[in-house]
């Protein structure tokens, strides 16, 4: 018996295992479907509403007006745009390149030395943990939190209507963030690698500047991106510091586009559009740089 019984269960051994093998290949295909589905929708929901305010911009009157709305222009009108460029939409570009530009770099110069201290230099646990600690709560904190309080003093100093009172407070909000996302980025880094350099000779900022920096380079570049468009999309602050025409960023020259009794839709959309479409440009013409620095220290398991 045991001898007839042998040869069946030898055989019936690949046939499971195929049977097996195929279950899996379905559900991995079934995953991928998924997945793939999921990331459809999600641009989809993501790119639609851009789509449509750039074709809002380009609108005839009597586009705008057809019900239900029409997804292609039948006329193309660049009346809005010719409308947003007089009313010097440019030198609101301008103002807010300069001061989310400078404000970026300063915010690097501070938060780069910063995180670096807290991650290298020998200090107390409990203080570091403690200062990290207050600086994500400052980064989570919500603008208007924090606006009121600075306009005074801002009133006092005689500092409001200014770019570089912007600039500052810009610098000043989102250095916590920087900190606490370039902390974790240097903590992936291993201390051996500056050490062998100290061992050959060098110097600590001169480890930091051949050696540690161009690693780090990457997560570096992808903070420096998020912290321009934070600072390019800020509203609160500047609606609170901001009056005249000279100083005015573009997303508070977006708002005064809106009239209290008649909307005009074709320059608001305009103004959105120029709004919206160099950050997009910027993310995916530099998303290789974005997803190696998100990513730091993943792939080799630190």
């Amino acid at each position: 018996m045991a001898q007839s019984t042998t040869p069946d269960a030898a055989a019936g051994q690949p046939v499971t295992h195929a049977v097996a093998m195929a279950a899996q290949e379905r559900r991995f295909s079934l995953n991928r479907v998924v997945v793939v589905v999921v990331l459809y929708l999600s641009a989809f929901w993501t790119l639609v509403p851009m789509y449509w305010v750039a074709v809002t911009s380009v609108k005839s009157m009597r586009d705008l007006a057809h019900i239900p709305p029409r997804l292609f222009p039948t006329d193309i009108r660049f009346d809005a745009w010719v409308t947003i460029i007089d009313r010097r939409i440019l030198e609101n570009i301008f103002n807010s390149l300069v001061v989310a530009g400078i404000a970026t770099i300063i915010c690097l110069l501070v938060a780069v030395p910063a995180a670096y201290a807290a991650t290298r230099m020998r200090l107390p646990l409990k203080f570091v943990g403690i200062v990290v600690g207050l600086m994500g709560l400052v980064a989570l904190l919500p603008p208007i939190a924090s606006a009121i309080p600075l306009y005074d003093l801002a009133s006092h100093l005689r500092l409001i209507d200014k770019k570089h009172t912007l600039i500052i407070l810009y610098t000043v909000l989102n250095t916590a963030f920087a900190v606490w996302v370039l902390r974790g980025t240097f903590m992936d880094v291993p201390m051996d690698v500056e050490e062998a350099a100290l061992m050959d000779g060098d110097t600590r900022f001169g480890a930091v500047r051949r050696i540690l920096l161009p690693l780090i380079f990457p997560s570096l570049f992808s903070i420096a991106i998020l912290l321009f468009i934070f600072n390019w999309n800020e509203y609160i602050i500047a609606l609170f510091f901001v009056n005249s025409m000279d100083t005015m960023t573009l997303p508070i020259a977006i708002q005064g586009q809106i009239p209290q009794h008649e909307l005009d839709w074709g320059v608001v959309s305009a103004a959105g559009t120029i709004a919206i479409f160099p950050v997009l440009i910027a993310a995916f013409t530099l998303q290789r740089f974005l997803v190696r620095g998100l990513t730091f220290g993943v792939a080799s398991g630190q």
